[in-house]
């Protein structure tokens, strides 16, 4: 089992104290139904991996062959070895090269043919990853999700041009309601928002905020009618969301989101939803009206300069709806996060 520094990059986007800060996190890399009999490639904080499994078992691997250096998840699993597409070496879930098909089987095999391989894990429908022999912290719990009285459906992972962080940030932010969802929830009306309370938890944060909007998550419900929301928000570090919106007349809508940061200024991001209502109906317009959600935001936060997360006072101005946000910054910067050493 390889440590971060050891497959990490010397030229990444990240600089190498943030690298080893994240790298000791679990971070998401690919919904579990995605990880079938054959090799997945992955990005995770600049480092190029690849995920394959044997039966129940898994195992995440640098994605290149000590041998001549070619990407093993374009190759093929066989017998439960991972083979590589050039020369067709096999490698077993914990990294070591087993068998070598231009030479005769009783030769020695190199012990310097073994990949880098990192701890791996399935939890609440994902495959998570760490890139530290010792993860810092659990996974994110959310029990939720095996609550029966609920539909659970997901949205298709989608690539995100801007910083975990940012993401996380925009995710947690009410006050960009009534101005980025125009077309889908949001009221101008309700522009106003108290600057909501912020209390550690744990693992993260949380708040809460009330939201008057248009009363609809489908397109087919038509414009809706008004309502007040309850929102409350439970966040784990370090790009862990938790949702829990609360409609009125006991209907309630959990949003899971967290984002995989590939590299500095790109993340991938895996979204569940949990609802207790409209149980008969298909899921196939909630799914389209929580993407459209999502390309709103897209629209906005892609275009936000730096990508990178400013964690220093004087980068950004705040206004009086930003208590979670400069909240959110403190808590990356108390756990390292963006010291200045070179990358």
């Amino acid at each position: 089992m390889s440590d971060l520094l050891t497959g990490a990059p010397t030229d990444g986007s990240f600089t190498r104290s943030d690298r080893d800060i994240l790298g000791r996190f679990w971070h998401p890399v690919a919904f579990a139904a995605e990880l079938g009999d054959q090799p997945l490639a992955a990005m995770l904080l600049d480092i190029p991996l690849v995920l394959f499994r044997d039966g129940d078992r898994l195992a995440a691997a640098v994605d290149r062959c000590p041998h001549r250096g070619s990407r093993l998840s374009r190759g093929w699993m066989k017998d439960g070895q991972l083979v590589c597409p050039y020369h067709g070496l096999h490698y077993g879930l914990d990294g070591q090269c087993t068998r070598i098909p231009a030479q005769a089987d009783s030769k020695k095999i190199s012990d310097r043919l073994r990949l880098d391989t990192f701890p791996i894990a399935t939890q609440n429908n994902l495959v998570w990853v760490c890139l530290s022999a010792e993860p810092k912290g659990p996974r994110p719990s959310w029990s939720e999700l095996g609550d029966s009285e609920f539909q659970h459906f997901t949205l298709p992972s989608f690539a995100c041009r801007t910083s975990a962080a940012r993401y996380c940030e925009n995710f947690n932010d009410v006050a960009h309601f009534s101005w980025v969802h125009r077309g889908t929830f949001g009221l101008q009306d309700s522009a106003e928002i108290p600057s909501p309370a912020v209390a550690a938890t744990d693992t993260g944060l949380h708040h809460e905020v009330v939201y008057r909007q248009i009363d609809r998550d489908r397109f087919d419900k038509g414009e809706g009618s008004m309502t007040e929301s309850f929102y409350r928000y439970d966040f784990a570090l370090p790009f862990a969301n938790h949702m829990r919106i609360d409609f009125g007349a006991g209907r309630t809508q959990h949003i899971f989101s967290v984002a995989q940061p590939t590299t500095v200024d790109s993340c991938r991001i895996f979204v569940q939803i949990l609802r207790n209502y409209d149980l008969d109906q298909p899921i196939e317009e909630a799914i389209r009206f929580e993407q459209a959600v999502a390309a709103e935001d897209l629209a906005v936060i892609e275009h936000i300069d730096p990508a990178e997360l400013p964690l220093d006072a004087a980068g950004e101005s705040h206004i009086w709806g930003d208590r979670w946000s400069a909240t959110y910054r403190k808590k990356l910067k108390d756990i390292g996060l963006g010291r200045s050493d070179r990358r």
